[in-house]
């Protein structure tokens, strides 16, 4: 496994693991302000009581925003998988054949001349455009599944520190829950916490969101590539516009080659 991937599994088994923390501690919080409830006069214990109501709908809101993310987490390394193959299988071959198809490479134009031999030559150039164009279109994509991989690794990153601030805070919170003269404070930081984390996810998922608005754009702009002919006449691979397809040296027709 690389470091990134490793990174990415660090992070999302972390966050998974917060997230499961952050039940356990509230439902510590509740059984800490049921064991001081009769220390607690009625006012008190109503304010108590509102403010455990308010992190339980906080926390389902939570769960319910982080549902998607963790179930459809993404996955960097087929990313960057996809990403290796198509450089090496496809852009790597294409820059070799690109740097092996040139007239000072080629023993045939110095062996043979006439029309077919001209024309031989005068097609390697819209070829050399050819294969150009399939190197960009590699790199692109290349460069644009890269970026993918790295984004999401950033949001769990980001969603970890985040859980994990937040953890904090509710075990401090539960811990002052479980005095009479805590409660209400515990339960008024954990309203809090809770509010700035939700906070935060949205802003993580905001910024992904964003990041993936550019790479919809690149692909976008990918997709007229790969569309766009002009290195490719008529969707084709570029062949020389007179018939080379004749073999034979001189028989009298338009593609008489000649031994130089």
């Amino acid at each position: 496994m690389t470091a990134p991937a490793a990174q990415f599994e660090s992070a999302f088994g972390k966050s998974n693991e917060l997230l499961n923390r952050v039940q356990d501690e509230f439902e510590k919080m509740v059984s800490n302000v049921n064991s001081i409830a009769d220390w607690l006069p009625d006012f008190v214990w109503r304010k108590v009581k509102d403010g455990i109501q308010e992190v339980s709908r906080l926390i389902d809101r939570l769960f319910k925003e982080l549902t998607d993310f963790f179930t459809q987490p993404g996955s960097p390394g087929a990313l960057w998988d996809a990403a290796k193959a198509w450089t090496e299988q496809v852009g790597a071959k294409t820059s070799e054949l690109s740097a092996s198809l040139k007239i000072d490479q080629l023993r045939t134009d110095n062996e043979w001349d006439g029309t077919a031999a001209t024309a031989y030559k005068d097609s390697i150039a819209s070829q050399q455009d050819s294969l150009k164009a399939i190197k960009s279109a590699t790199d692109a994509l290349d460069s644009s599944l890269n970026e993918l991989a790295g984004a999401i690794i950033a949001f769990w990153v980001a969603l970890g520190a985040a859980l994990a601030t937040y953890v904090s805070a509710m075990i401090a919170a539960a811990l002052a829950c479980a005095t009479a003269v805590g409660a209400l404070p515990g339960v008024a930081a954990a309203v809090t916490a809770t509010g700035v984390v939700i906070a935060a996810v949205a802003a993580f998922a905001t910024a992904l969101a964003t990041y993936l608005n550019t790479i919809k754009t690149q692909q976008a702009s990918m997709r007229q590539q790969l569309a766009n002919n002009d290195a490719f006449p008529g969707g084709k691979w570029p062949r020389s516009t007179t018939d080379i397809s004749d073999a034979s040296v001189t028989d009298g027709d338009d593609t008489d080659w000649q031994v130089q």
